[in-house]
């Protein structure tokens, strides 16, 4: 039979065409509700297309072949109650946006269905089967307990609002958002796959939007996704928990996450992740191809791997903390990053990395690959857990607070403290242990402290070059390499062991103070014991070559008032040459015959002798060795630079053009000396002024006077360039003009 009034058009008839009559509403299983008044069969086509507002519940398992819902005027409900269920054969059509399909029961459908008006899914129930679902018009997933998808398609080319319910897949499900539909998640809701079975797949080509969700809330799509539309994250957080892939774009708005949380995501060219949210990778891997402009926090969690390939990244901060995590920079530039946190894993890549508002923050895991990571914030080290540098060169241009830890390095790594860096090193640090080889190198050209006591051991198992200031000031100073002061400072506080398993150069540069040094030395720049006076001792052989100095300072005749450099232990020796440098401090004057024994070796042996000996040009020193020591004896002193009262002459009278005699006034300066001591003569117009300068000026010839005199015997005797002027006019007998300013002397020993 035909469909009855409100029906816009005839189906081919196939078993039968059965109606919905009750236009109040009522039952499925009620006959007299249909016509023909029969319950719909499995091979007929069902029309529930009448108008008006009513609603048929399906209240029992039903089987047919086509259903057509939705009239011209009112609102038609389709309610499959649950556990009810329904299934379609064939074709299903929710022909206009006036009938609502209610599923609260379960769906089967061998067959499809098209539904241009709403779905409204709240009571639970599912979807099942091969066939597939398309939603045209504005429907909605309330659901409020689980929900199911096994085997089917289901199509959102409309609106579709999900705020409720976790929707469990099976069975190969497809979800697809079409071109031009959107996905509006309202709430923190899931997509679940069963426990064992593979996960669907999630389609949008549309736009996924979620607008409400609470952290630590989330939504989790368990089916691999596919975006070539637009994610768009403007709250809570959205995971992507079984691979991804993507053409499209994706926005993280503030606060929102946006999670890569297993199987393999693939960001192609023309994708595009932006906004000022967070990011999380973890559980998987994730390429990186197209645009990523993520202005809050990326993070890298458990067993997450990343790659960055497309250049012109903003990445502000980055996280990696989680056991075997990896983020690697493969973007061919220059990376900068505001912040960037340490706590397992590692950051790889070629890319040279940038850190330039906070400092490093390292607490476990670390850096590998090839590149440089700059930190001009600083780095803090606590050492949670094991850290790495393996490959790259970490440069620190702040302050390193190196407050505990391990750093296992190698392949060539290079732990660099930048001229203007300053790395404080805690009490008990442990140091660096050694990875693959090659050996990594750490580079000091700012300045690095140790603190701590004796029983408190730092060591490096890498080659250690220091270009700036070193400073032991307490605790256990170990390098089981080489150790090369290339210029600059190493200075050794007293209580402070310096060990040197391989040996130390000092090939630059100074080492000083009145620690102890455990190890070789050798010295072809300058070792100063003291600071400035005190001993400095040396456990093991110390080797003074050619270009090396010994610098010695004087304060008094008592072993505390010079500094003294002692080798000790047995079997230890001291093999000297290059030069000893005496210098006088604290106003000290040492008198004829005073020694000082600067240099001792006991129990072992002294050999060789010092080339040269540089001290003051007023003193006369000389060398004296023994089998196991160095001595330094005055043999004579200048006496005190005494200026006698100047002899004044006046002479040199020449004649100006004017014909005026013009007369000049010579100073001439005498003291007692001592030959080849050096002076130098000071003079002011104003005794009262701390501003005095070299006198004579080079006046030009014939004088050419030099700055430091070198006396030539016991009396020296120096006239200098005219300090005033007499002008006689022509025919006068007297001086019509005297020039004779005050002129004040005085002499000091020069170097």
């Amino acid at each position: 039979m035909a469909p009855v009034l409100g029906l816009a058009w005839a189906a081919p008839l196939r078993a039968a065409d059965i109606v919905w009559t009750n236009t109040a509403g009522g039952n499925w299983g009620v006959a007299a509700n249909w016509q023909p008044n029969a319950i719909p069969g499995p091979s007929d086509s069902v029309w529930i297309t009448n108008n008006g507002t009513y609603t048929n519940t399906l209240n029992v398992t039903s089987t047919v072949a086509t259903l057509t819902l939705g009239g011209a005027s009112g609102v038609q409900i389709l309610h499959l109650q649950g556990p009810n269920k329904l299934t379609l054969t064939g074709a299903g059509l929710g022909k206009t946006t006036n009938g609502i399909f209610r599923l609260a029961g379960r769906l089967d459908l061998p067959g499809s269905l098209v539904l241009n008006g709403p779905l409204v899914w709240r009571e639970g129930g599912g979807i099942f089967g091969s066939g597939s679902v398309r939603l045209n018009g504005v429907s909605s997933i309330e659901a409020l307990s689980n929900i199911r998808l096994s085997g089917c398609t289901l199509v959102n080319a409309g609106v579709l609002n999900w705020s409720g319910g976790f929707l469990n897949t099976t069975n190969g499900t497809v979800i697809s958002n079409a071109p031009a539909a959107v996905i509006d998640i309202r709430g923190d809701v899931d997509t679940k796959a069963d426990q064992g079975d593979y996960p669907g797949l999630f389609l949008n080509a549309g736009l996924l939007r979620k607008s409400v969700g609470t952290a630590p809330e989330s939504t989790r799509i368990r089916e691999t996704f596919h975006n070539s539309g637009v994610v768009e994250l403007l709250a809570g957080q959205l995971f992507l928990d079984a691979g991804s892939s993507s053409s499209g774009s994706n926005w993280v708005g503030a606060g929102a996450t946006l999670g890569f949380m297993g199987g393999t995501n693939r960001l192609g060219a023309s994708s595009a992740v932006a906004g000022p949210g967070n990011v999380q990778f973890e559980s998987g891997y994730t390429d990186i191809g197209g645009r990523y402009a993520v202005t809050g926090t990326n993070t890298v969690g458990w067993y997450g791997s990343n790659v960055f390939r497309r250049p012109g990244l903003t990445l502000n901060a980055l996280k990696v903390a989680g056991v075997n995590a990896m983020a690697d920079f493969l973007t061919g530039e220059n990376v900068s990053l505001q912040r960037l946190e340490l706590a397992n894993g590692m950051v790889g890549g070629t890319d040279d990395l940038t850190i330039t508002t906070n400092a490093l923050l390292w607490n476990g895991g670390g850096f590998q690959g090839s590149g440089r990571v700059s930190c001009h914030a600083g780095i803090v080290m606590n050492g949670i857990s094991g850290m790495d540098l393996l490959g790259r060169t970490v440069v620190n241009h702040g302050l390193f607070a190196w407050n505990d830890g391990m750093l296992t390095t190698g392949l060539g790594s290079v732990l660099s403290n930048a001229p203007g860096g300053t790395v404080l090193i805690a009490d008990a640090v442990g140091g660096t242990l050694a990875g693959p080889a090659p050996r990594g190198t750490i580079v000091n050209a700012g300045w690095m402290q140790k603190i701590g006591t004796n029983t408190h051991l730092t060591y490096f198992s890498d080659n250690f070059l220091n270009q700036g200031t070193l400073e032991v000031e307490g605790g256990w100073f170990r390098c089981w390499q080489t150790f090369t002061n290339a210029a600059g400072l190493t200075r050794l506080f007293a209580g402070s062991i310096f060990e040197l398993r391989a040996g130390g150069l000092v090939a630059g540069g100074v080492l000083e103070g009145d620690g102890l040094v455990v190890g070789a030395v050798t010295n072809s720049a300058v070792v100063s014991p003291g600071r400035p006076l005190g001993r400095l001792t040396i456990d093991g052989n110390y080797i003074q070559t050619a270009a090396g100095t010994l610098a010695i300072d004087l304060g008094g005749v008592a072993t505390n008032l010079y500094d003294r450099l002692q080798i000790t232990n047995t079997s230890r020796s001291a093999t000297l040459a290059g030069t000893v440098r005496a210098t006088l401090v604290d106003d000290f004057m040492p008198v004829s015959n005073d020694v000082f024994t600067v240099l001792t070796v006991a129990p072992g042996t002294r050999s060789g002798t010092f080339s040269s000996l540089a001290h003051r040009s007023f003193l006369a020193m000389t060398a004296e060795y023994t089998a196991t020591n160095a001595s330094l004896r005055v043999t004579n002193v200048a006496p005190a630079p005494m200026l006698r009262a100047p002899a004044m002459a006046w002479g040199g009278a020449t004649t100006d053009i004017g014909g005026n005699t013009i007369w000049r006034l010579y100073p001439k300066l005498t003291w007692p000396a001592m030959a080849g001591t050096q002076y130098r003569l000071l003079h002011t117009t104003n005794v009262a002024s701390t501003n005095w300068s070299v006198w004579p000026a080079d006046s030009g010839p014939p004088l050419h006077l030099p700055e430091y005199i070198t006396a030539t015997g016991s009396v020296m005797t120096v006239e200098g360039p005219a300090i005033g002027l007499r002008i006689r006019p022509p025919l006068s007998l007297e001086f019509t003009t005297t020039i004779e300013p005050a002129h004040f002397y005085r002499l000091e020993f020069g170097p």
